[in-house]
C-alpha cells in the first residue's frame, strides 16, 4: 500500500507475537532498498523506553543535520530533520510498537513516541504491533494534541477511526474542534443508528461512536457541499454496491459531478472500483444515511426525487440496452422498495420499465410481479381506454403467457382487444 496508494503514508502490520511481523518488515526494507534506492531506511525498535532512546540517538549520529546544541533531545532533532525537505525520501520502521504508554504517553509518563514521529510528504512509516489500538491510531494525526482523547471517544473502533480520519484529512480542522462537533452530535439520531447496527461482536458504545462520526460528516457535507449532499441522498434510495456514475443525478457542469463524487470519496462514504466509474458504499453507511434523512424529515421528498430521476433515465427493453439495464436493475429494485407508499406516475413508469426489461431478460416471475404493480396503479388512475393503461395490460398479458398463466393472459388480452375495438379506428396500428 505504501508505494501503490500514494496518499497512504502510514501502514501497520498487526498480529500475534511470533507470527513474523518483524521478519516481514525486514523483507520489505530489502525490497525498498532494491527497487527504491532513493529512500533512506530508519529502524526504531520500541521494546522499551531505553531502546527507543538508543535508536533515536543512533539515527541522530548518522543523519547529516546541524545539531542545535549538546543539550538538544536527539528525538527532537531527528523529528525536525526528517520533517524537512532536506531529508529527502525516507522509510521509518517502528518495530514492536505494542505499548500504548510508550507511544502516546500517560499520566505517569507524559509524552511518547507519537510526539517525535516526523511528518513529511517524502516520508513513509511502517508499524509492527500486536495491538489493534496502536494500529488504528496511526490513522489519526498522532502528533496533534487531543489524539489520545479522541481515540478513547471513538472506543478504538477501526471503522469509527477511519471515518474520523477521513473527516480530519478532508476538512483540515483541528482534533479539538472535531471533538467538540463529535460530542455535540445529535444523540437521539446516533442512538437510533446504533440500535440498527446489530453486531453482537462489538463492545457497548462502539456502535454509537461510529454513528456519531458519520453524523458529524453528514452535517458538514450538507453545509458545505450541496451537490455531494444531493448525491448522498439519492444513493440512500438505491443499492449501495456497484453504483455506476451514469445512474447518478446529473449537474449542469461535469466539474460539479467530479467534485461531489470526490467529496464523498474523501469522506470515505464512497470507494471507487479501481479506475472505473463504479462505486461502492459500506452497508452501514448506507443505513446511516437513510436514518439521517428520516431524522431530518426528508424521506418522502428524497424518495420521490430519486424515483423521478430513475424513471427518466432507465433504458427501454431494446436488447441493445441489456448491459445497461442489468447494471441499473438492482438500483431500481431498491428504489421501488424504498418508495413503496409513493403514488406518483413516475413510480408506475419505473415499475413498467423494470418489468419489460425483466421479461426480455428471461426473469419472467419477477416481470409478472412488477407488471401487476404497474397495472394496479394504472387501473386506479386512468380511464379504461387510456393508452398507458392498455399498454401495461398488454405487457402483463405477454408476461402471463411467458409464465404459463395462459388463462389470465387470454382474459386480459381479450379485454384489451375489446376496448381498442370500441375506441380505435379499424385501420389503427394498435388494432392491426
Amino acid at each position: 500500500m505504501l508505494f501503490v496508494q500514494r496518499e497512504c503514508q502510514k501502514v501497520a502490520i498487526v498480529g500475534l507475537g511470533g507470527v513474523g511481523k518483524t521478519q516481514l518488515a525486514l523483507q520489505f526494507t530489502y525490497w525498498v532498498k532494491k527497487h527504491h534506492p532513493e529512500y533512506s531506511i530508519l529502524w526504531v525498535p520500541v521494546l522499551s523506553g531505553a531502546t527507543l532512546e538508543q535508536a533515536y540517538t543512533e539515527i541522530a549520529r548518522k543523519l547529516p543535520f546541524q545539531k542545535a546544541g549538546t543539550d538538544e533531545d536527539p528525538k527532537d532533532s531527528v523529528r525536525r530533520y526528517l520533517s524537512s525537505e532536506a531529508a529527502g525520501k525516507w522509510l521509518l520502521i517502528v518495530d514492536n510498537a505494542d505499548d500504548m504508554d510508550l507511544l502516546f504517553g500517560s499520566s505517569d509518563m507524559p509524552g511518547g513516541l507519537s510526539e517525535y514521529l516526523p511528518e513529511s510528504e517524502n516520508g513513509l512509516i511502517l508499524f509492527t504491533t500486536r495491538s489493534r489500538k496502536v494500529a488504528v491510531s496511526s490513522l489519526i494525526r498522532s502528533s496533534e494534541m487531543g489524539t489520545a482523547e479522541l481515540l478513547k471517544e471513538l472506543t478504538y473502533l477501526p471503522l469509527a477511526i477511519a471515518q474520523a480520519a477521513a473527516y480530519l484529512n478532508t476538512t483540515g480542522v483541528p482534533i479539538a474542534e472535531y471533538l467538540r462537533l463529535f460530542r455535540g452530535a445529535n444523540q437521539e439520531t446516533a442512538s437510533l443508528m446504533s440500535r440498527e447496527f446489530h453486531d453482537g461482536t462489538r463492545y457497548t458504545g462502539s456502535q454509537n461512536a461510529v454513528a456519531k462520526t458519520w453524523l458529524v460528516s453528514f452535517d458538514q457535507i450538507l453545509k458545505s457541499d450541496s451537490a455531494a449532499a444531493d448525491l448522498l441522498s439519492f444513493i440512500s434510495c438505491i443499492e449501495p454496491k456497484g453504483i455506476p456514475q451514469s445512474i447518478l443525478p446529473p449537474f449542469k457542469l461535469e466539474e460539479q459531478m467530479v467534485h461531489a463524487v470526490g467529496t464523498l470519496c474523501g469522506y470515505a462514504f464512497l470507494t471507487r472500483r479501481g479506475n472505473s466509474k463504479v462505486f461502492d458504499m459500506h452497508s452501514l453507511v448506507h443505513l446511516a444515511t437513510q436514518i439521517w434523512i428520516q431524522d431530518g424529515g426528508r424521506t418522502a421528498t428524497t424518495s420521490e426525487k430519486a424515483t423521478r430521476h430513475l424513471a427518466t433515465i432507465f433504458p427501454n427493453n431494446d436488447y441493445a440496452n441489456r448491459d445497461l439495464w442489468r447494471e441499473y436493475l438492482p438500483h431500481a429494485f431498491m428504489a421501488l422498495q424504498h418508495c413503496e407508499g409513493l403514488d406518483v406516475q413516475e413510480r408506475s413508469d419505473l415499475s413498467y420499465s423494470v418489468g419489460t426489461c425483466l421479461r426480455v431478460d428471461g426473469r419472467i416471475k419477477e416481470a409478472v410481479r412488477y407488471m401487476e404493480e404497474t397495472c394496479r396503479r394504472d387501473n386506479r388512475h386512468f380511464a379504461e381506454d387510456h393508452p398507458d393503461r392498455l399498454a401495461s395490460q398488454h405487457e402483463l398479458a405477454t408476461a402471463y403467457q411467458a409464465n404459463g398463466q395462459v388463462k389470465e393472459a387470454v382474459a386480459l388480452l381479450e379485454e384489451v382487444v375489446a376496448i381498442r375495438a370500441n375506441t380505435l379506428a379499424k385501420d389503427h396500428p394498435s388494432r392491426l
